[in-house]
C-alpha cells in the first residue's frame, strides 16, 4: 500500500454527499487551497507505513493518517458536526484500497485545537488520527 493509494481510498470514502453537506469546502489532500471556504476537510497520510513481512514474504502494511475539519470562527459546533460525519465513514469500515484488502481502520487519537490567523481570524481544527492495516 502506498501513501497515495491510502490517500485515494480515504478521499473516496469521504467525498460523498452526507459529508459534503456538512463540509461544503470539500475534501482536500494535505492542505486546502486558499479560498476553499468554510468547513473544509483535510487528509494527511503519514509516509511511515510499516511493511510487515514473514519468511514467506510481505504479510501486511500498517499506516496512519489524520483527517481534520477546519472551520472559521470561535465556535467548534460546525467542525464537530462535520467531523462526526467523517468519523462514521472511517471507523471500523473496510476501505477500498487499490490492489489491497483492508483489514482494519480505527481511530487512535482525537485532534482538537484552534488557530489564530492574520486579520484576527480564528480557525477550529477538529479530527482524528486513524490506523489502517491492509494485506
Amino acid at each position: 500500500m502506498t501513501a497515495a493509494a491510502l490517500e485515494t481510498a480515504v478521499y473516496t470514502a469521504l467525498n460523498v454527499g452526507a459529508v459534503l453537506a456538512l463540509a461544503p469546502g470539500g475534501v482536500h489532500r494535505r492542505k486546502a487551497p486558499q479560498g476553499s471556504g468554510d468547513a473544509t476537510i483535510v487528509i494527511f497520510v503519514f509516509e511511515n507505513a510499516l511493511d510487515v513481512k514473514t519468511l514467506a514474504g510481505p504479510a501486511w502494511l500498517d499506516s496512519e493518517f489524520t483527517v481534520r475539519v477546519v472551520c472559521a470562527g470561535l465556535a467548534t459546533g460546525p467542525a464537530d458536526a462535520a467531523y462526526a460525519a467523517v468519523h462514521v465513514r472511517l471507523e471500523g469500515v473496510t476501505l477500498t484500497i487499490p490492489g489491497m484488502t483492508s483489514m482494519y481502520c480505527r481511530r487512535t487519537r482525537l485532534l482538537s485545537y484552534d488557530e489564530d490567523a492574520e486579520g484576527g481570524k480564528t480557525y477550529q481544527h477538529v479530527g482524528g488520527t486513524y490506523r489502517v492495516m491492509a494485506t
